[in-house]
């Protein structure tokens, strides 16, 4: 007798995943699964709704098993995928480069708002630029050249990617730094400083997720001094920018944000600012000059 093997159609698919994902402890199983499967089928997540009869072939339902697996072990989908969306833009992404996350978005758009009132500013500094998404979005969005400083090489290398992706390499210095040294006898335009440096306490490390913790690049997370260690140093480097400097930008810890401000009191003397997310916690502290 022959025995049919089991039709698997999308919705079979994405409902026996979902429940793998749920058991596993994976955050948001029916999301994830969608979107592995949209990706190894290549259709955007909604389009699989109009097709939940359509079946898998046996080289799909493996590739999608592969990808389902690794999920289930905590590896972040932006690391399966090699994509992440950041202000409705996609970049690439890359295993040892920190994931593009929603809080940043917060950081661009206010230098961006801030942007539009200061005509002056000639040019921008990215100090710790990662996968590069605040200077390719604030290339696009602003026509304005940036110097972009990293001190790892795999996040340049990615960085460069998306921007010649993006069509705005031509606009963006990237540059190999530990945080602002490599800028000693630079600029000589008016500028903003932006940066969303490590600020991850020792003890706030721990109790990260297994995503997170297990899988991002810890350089990129962790710092010293109750995380204020990069704040402090890109303050104390600073002192070279004089007076073209016009403003200062920083995402923070959502315990942070009085400390930091204080730094930028301190430092500056000016007036600080500060941006909330939706749930009410401060994730941007500025001031200007």
């Amino acid at each position: 007798m022959i025995v049919k093997e089991k039709l698997w159609t999308i919705l079979d698919i994405l409902k026996w995943s979902e429940n793998f994902l749920r058991e596993k402890g994976i955050p948001s199983p029916r999301h994830d699964a969608e979107a592995l499967l949209g990706f190894v089928l290549d259709l955007p997540r909604l389009e699989l709704y109009l097709r939940f009869d359509q079946p898998l072939s046996a080289a799909e339902r493996g590739k999608y098993k592969t990808f389902l697996r690794r999920r289930a072990r905590r590896e972040p989908l932006q690391y399966i995928t090699g994509a992440a969306y950041f202000l409705g833009e996609k970049f690439k992404t890359a295993q040892d480069v920190l994931i593009p996350r929603y809080d940043t978005e917060i950081l661009a758009e206010t230098v961006l708002k801030t942007l539009a009132d200061n005509a002056r500013i000639k040019r921008i500094i990215d100090v710790g630029c990662g996968s590069g998404i605040l200077p390719v979005i604030l290339a696009k969005k602003t026509g304005l050249k940036i110097y972009a400083l990293d001190i790892a090489d795999a996040a340049l290398e990615l960085a460069r990617e998306n921007a010649a992706a993006h069509g705005v390499a031509d606009r963006i210095e990237f540059l190999r730094s530990d945080l602002l040294a490599a800028l000693i006898h630079r600029p000589a335009e008016e500028v903003f400083l932006v940066s969303n440096p490590p600020y991850i306490s020792p003890a706030e490390y721990l109790t990260l997720e297994p995503e997170v913790r297990d899988y991002e690049p810890k350089n990129a997370l962790l710092a010293e001094d109750e995380g204020l260690f990069f704040y402090k140093k890109i303050l104390a480097q600073s002192v070279m920018l004089g007076e073209k400097l016009k403003g200062v930008f920083f995402e923070v810890g959502f315990k942070q944000a009085g400390a930091v401000s204080g730094l930028l009191r301190k430092r500056f003397g000016a007036e600080v600012f500060t941006v909330l997310d939706i749930g009410g916690k401060a994730r941007v502290v500025y001031t200007l000059l």
